[in-house]
């Protein structure tokens, strides 16, 4: 992906409303970045809002790139700099969050970044106890088949094995 990726972007570098770039998320910078939009894997792509950015589910080809492009990045989109774009709803939020001061849009931000935090906390947490039942489970499972097999079910399948080859010998 990486050639035709560079080769569409390199086309949208000057564009005065739409950008196409790429971000390294193994770098402290990019980590924060990747983190903050939930990028989990190589390769994804996102587009939108900085702020607001969604994931872009088209096929990975050039001709797929610069039809999406053409179709989403062309316009300016709705954001605290262009709230005359946005529904009436969004516009309501972007303005009350305008008329913040600073300390009260970074406390409600810190407060809003908490509840992430949680939210991968609780997930964290869930899936430590989800592979603690798998390896409970596992060990059973393997307990089990071990005495099924120490039962002598190989001895069960060679005999079954021999019992239908003296049965075809018979036959000929």
């Amino acid at each position: 992906m990486q050639p035709e990726f560079a080769e569409f972007a390199e086309k949208w570098k000057d564009h005065p409303v739409g950008f196409v770039g790429k971000v390294d998320c193994t770098t402290k910078t990019g980590k924060i970045l990747c983190d903050e939009h939930g990028i989990r894997g190589y390769p994804s792509l996102m587009w939108g809002d900085p702020a607001h950015l969604k994931s872009f589910n088209e096929e990975h080809t050039p001709a797929e790139y610069e039809k999406f492009a053409e179709a989403h990045l062309t316009e300016p989109m709705c954001n605290a700099a262009n709230v005359d774009l946005c529904d009436a709803e969004t516009k309501a939020k972007i303005e009350a969050f305008l008329a913040m001061d600073d300390a009260e849009l970074d406390a409600l931000i810190q407060v809003e970044e908490g509840k992430l935090v949680a939210i991968e906390k609780q997930y964290s947490d869930s899936v430590a106890q989800l592979q603690a039942r798998y390896t409970k489970l596992l060990g059973e499972k393997d307990d089990k088949v071990k005495q099924v097999r120490q039962r002598g079910l190989a001895t069960l399948r060679s005999v079954r094995a021999f019992k239908e080859k003296e049965l075809f010998k018979d036959e000929l």
